[in-house]
């Protein structure tokens, strides 16, 4: 099959987990028990993906969603670089692109932990938004292409 078969169907897991993460409050805070037990569902089908601390979380009626902020927008940046990479056919980054990021990243998350500053969620946000992007892009363009040239030497 062909590569961008494969690309689509990465693309609408990642748009369908994006989807449970937002209904599964909708679910819980319903007043079917059917409902709520699928919405519970959820929750647990995503807890290996994040750890879920509410107070990490965006809410919808008043019941967090299912994943945090920043595991919601890597996601969201996946699907969204995956879009990009079916777009333009080739889409390459200077490596260095990659490092300088992840040293953000590195101090974003550092800097929280030893309490610089306290859940800052715009900024959960764009970081987690820019690593899925960058994440996707490097999985799926760079390490095929240096996997496959080594294999070829």
């Amino acid at each position: 099959m062909k590569r961008s078969f494969y690309l689509k169907l990465l693309l609408v897991g990642l748009l369908v987990l994006n989807l449970l993460n937002a209904l599964a409050p909708l679910l819980v805070g319903s007043s079917h028990a059917l409902f709520q037990w699928i919405g519970t569902g959820i929750y647990f089908l995503l807890d290996p993906a994040c750890h879920q601390q509410p107070e990490r979380s965006f809410f919808i009626k008043g019941l967090p969603m299912a994943l945090c902020v920043r595991c919601t927008f890597i996601y969201l940046g996946m699907a969204a670089g995956l879009v990009m990479i079916m777009l333009k056919k080739r889409l390459f980054l200077p490596e260095a692109v990659y490092v300088s990021f992840l040293i953000f990243l590195i101090l974003e998350i550092g800097t929280e932990a030893v309490g610089l500053y306290s859940n800052f969620k715009i900024l959960r946000s764009i970081s987690g938004l820019v690593s899925g992007i960058l994440l996707i892009i490097f999985l799926i363009t760079i390490v095929p292409e240096r996997v496959f040239k080594k294999g070829k030497q």
